[in-house]
């Protein structure tokens, strides 16, 4: 492996940057609270937030699955087959996780915003343990990388 190879994941890594502040104010959006269970304004605006993320995510998740990482380091560093294959699962898992979110969320006469906002807290929780799973990858990677190189 080269380290020109890898500096596509330089956009991986921008985007990861990009998630971490998109969930920071959707979490702190969250922090604050709806005014009360029916509260229609804040949980349009949850709604809103939600659909903004899923776009996001469902972007970056493509993006990811098409890049080297995904696609060419299993074969090259095949010990990070299992985990590059752990991280496509959860893609796809979490893109259902986020729309059973935002189907409760709209279908539901009484909302339960506080029960929702605990659950996309959670969820965006486990967004961040992903995305620095990967992280981690890309790091231990690009020390074989560089190592290969001397």
């Amino acid at each position: 492996m080269t380290h020109t190879q890898h500096r596509p994941w330089t956009t991986t890594l921008r985007e990861h940057q990009r998630l971490r502040q998109q969930i920071s104010k959707l979490k702190t959006f969250l922090s604050f609270g709806a005014e009360s269970e029916d509260d229609v304004e804040w949980a349009m605006e949850l709604v809103r937030r939600l659909a903004d993320l899923g776009d996001s995510l469902g972007s970056h998740f493509d993006h990811e699955e098409h890049s080297s990482l995904f696609r060419t380091v299993p074969f090259e560093v095949p010990r990070f087959a299992h985990r590059i294959d752990a991280f496509r699962s959860e893609h796809r898992a979490m893109m259902r996780d986020l729309g059973a979110i935002q189907t409760r969320l709209a279908d539901s006469p009484s909302r339960r915003l506080s029960s929702i906002a605990q659950d996309a807290s959670a969820f965006l929780g486990r967004v961040e343990r992903h995305e620095e799973g990967e992280n981690e990858i890309l790091q231990e990677v690009y020390q074989v990388d560089v190592a290969a190189a001397d």
